[in-house]
């Protein structure tokens, strides 16, 4: 049995609230697809501390995109990625 990506890249809108969602992103280093992450306004310190760690333990620099920012980010994340893991209110996931 076999894994195959359905989408050569997964996009993530995380929130500020809980640093262990960033947990749920790991996968894509060994499944070799790109990731796309708009981490929360109030914390973003987190990811950015664990994509330095993967850079420095070689996983290329490439594979992995952060980028910061309010709702419109987190949209455009929905918008771009073939495949997207959102956690917000109902309210925002309706956006």
């Amino acid at each position: 049995m076999s894994y195959q990506a359905q989408s050569p890249v997964l996009g993530m809108v995380l929130p500020s609230n809980s640093p262990g969602v960033h947990t749920l992103w790991m996968p894509v280093i060994p499944m070799q697809i790109g990731l796309v992450l708009k981490p929360g306004p109030q914390e973003p310190w987190t990811p950015y501390r664990m994509f330095a760690a993967f850079t420095e333990a070689g996983v290329p620099r490439q594979c992995m995109g952060i980028y910061p920012g309010g709702g419109d980010m987190g949209a455009e994340t929905v918008a771009r990625c073939g495949r997207v893991m959102i956690f917000g209110s109902t309210q925002t996931v309706k956006q």
